[in-house]
C-alpha cells in the first residue's frame, strides 16, 4: 500500500498518523508526506517507512508552485510501481496526479473532513474547483471511506454516486490507553486558586472564543488552557494560556493537570461533519468533558455533557466550580474506548481493501 498523506508527518497527530502506523500491521504500507523547511526542525522521529517529499516554501508564486507539483509527482510515480493499493485523504493531492494513477490500481479515498466547508475554499471560484475534483476522485475510487454519517450523508447528495460508502469513525490510540508517566515533570502553569479548563488541538476560527470569554467574565477563578498548533488569533485575556503544541505521548500529562476539557466548537457545517478524535482522547482522561452538542456526539453521550447554547454551557462550568460534574468510571471509560482504538478500525479497513483481491 502506498499511503500519501496530505498533512505533514510532524503536525498535530490525526487520523493520517494513526491509521498509517495501525495499517502496517495489514499491508506492507509505504508513507509519503509533504516536508516542509519548518518540518527539518524538529527533532520528532518518524517510521522507517515513512518519506517526506521536499517542497519549497513561497509555493503561492506560479514558478514555485509548478516546481513542487514535479518534484511531487515524481516522487509518487517512483513508490507508485508495483503498489497494489494507493490510499489518499485529499481531492487536490488526488487531482495533481490522478493521470499516473493505473485505472486497475485500487484506490481509497479516505475522507476524514468536508473539505469545501473549510473557510479558504468555500467561496467561489475555489468551491467549484474543490467539489469538480472531489467528484472525479470519488467516481475513480474502488472504495470510499469517511470517518462520519454527516460526511457520508454529503458525498452521497453532493455527487449523487450510486457506490456503496465506509463509515469508519475515528478512535483512540491503543498505546494512549497503557500510558504511564504522569510522575514525569512537565512544564505547567501556577496553579493557585484557578479552575483550568483545557482544549486540545488545532486553534482556528471554528473555536468559540466568544462563549469562553463569557465563562471567564462570569467566573473570576477560571482559566483556560490552550495546547496545540496556531491557525488563528487567540483573544488577549490574563486567563487564556496557550502553551504551544505537545507531542502526542505527553498528552495525559497535561490532561492530568486541567479540571475539565472542553470541545467549544462553532457549530457549522464544517463542524457537523467531523467525529472528533479528541473526544475518545478526553474520555481516556478521566476528567469532566464539556463539548458542543451536534450528531456525533450521540455516541459519547454516557461520557460528556454536551451543551446546546450559551446557557447550558455556562451553567455546566458553574456546576464545574462547584465540583457537581461527575466522570464514569476507569473499568466503563476503558471498555467504551477498547472498542474504538485505531487498531480495531484498522481491522475493519483491511477487511474492506481485501475484498477486492
Amino acid at each position: 500500500m502506498l499511503y500519501i498523506m496530505h498533512v505533514s508527518w510532524y503536525w498535530i497527530k490525526q487520523r493520517p498518523h494513526f491509521l498509517a502506523e495501525n495499517l502496517n500491521e495489514y499491508f506492507d504500507v509505504t508513507i509519503l508526506y509533504k516536508k516542509s523547511l519548518t518540518d527539518f526542525l524538529t527533532r520528532s522521529t518518524i517510521p522507517n517507512n515513512c518519506i517526506g517529499i521536499f517542497q519549497f516554501p513561497l509555493s503561492r508564486f506560479q514558478i514555485i508552485a509548478k516546481l513542487n507539483r514535479f518534484i511531487y509527482r515524481q516522487y509518487v510515480k517512483k513508490y507508485l510501481k508495483n503498489v497494489d493499493c494507493l490510499w489518499m485523504s485529499s481531492a487536490i493531492d488526488y487531482s495533481s496526479i490522478s493521470d499516473i494513477i493505473d485505472i486497475k490500481l485500487n484506490l481509497v479515498y479516505d475522507c476524514m473532513d468536508d473539505v469545501c466547508e473549510f473557510p479558504k475554499y468555500k467561496k467561489e471560484p475555489e468551491a467549484s474547483k474543490i467539489i469538480n475534483k472531489e467528484k472525479k476522485f470519488v467516481e475513480r475510487a474502488n472504495n470510499i471511506i469517511v470517518s462520519s454519517n454527516w460526511l457520508k450523508q454529503v458525498i452521497y447528495k453532493r455527487y449523487g454516486i450510486k457506490k456503496n460508502i465506509h463509515l469508519i469513525n475515528n478512535a483512540i490510540d491503543q498505546n494512549f490507553l497503557h500510558k504511564n508517566l504522569l510522575n514525569k515533570e512537565i512544564s505547567y502553569p501556577l496553579k493557585k486558586a484557578y479552575v483550568d479548563i483545557m482544549y486540545i488541538g488545532t486553534i482556528s476560527e471554528w473555536l468559540n472564543f466568544e462563549i469562553i470569554q463569557k465563562a471567564l467574565d462570569d467566573f473570576s477563578e477560571l482559566r483556560l488552557i490552550l495546547i496545540g498548533p496556531l491557525g488563528s488569533e487567540i483573544p488577549t485575556h490574563n486567563r487564556i494560556i496557550h502553551l504551544g503544541a505537545k507531542a502526542h505521548v505527553e498528552l495525559p500529562l497535561f490532561m492530568a493537570k486541567a479540571d475539565a476539557l472542553i470541545m467549544p466548537f462553532i457549530v457549522n457545517d464544517l463542524i457537523l461533519s467531523v467525529n472528533p478524535v479528541k473526544l475518545y482522547e478526553y474520555i481516556f482522561a478521566g476528567k469532566p468533558v464539556i463539548t458542543c452538542n451536534y450528531k456525533e456526539i450521540e455516541q459519547f453521550n454516557e461520557f460528556v455533557y454536551a451543551y446546546n447554547d450559551d446557557e447550558d454551557f455556562l451553567q455546566l462550568i458553574n456546576n464545574l466550580m462547584l465540583g457537581n460534574l461527575s466522570v464514569k468510571s476507569k473499568e466503563e471509560r476503558t471498555n467504551f474506548l477498547k472498542i474504538n482504538s485505531w487498531k480495531e478500525r484498522s481491522l475493519d479497513i483491511s477487511k474492506i481493501i481485501l475484498r477486492d483481491f
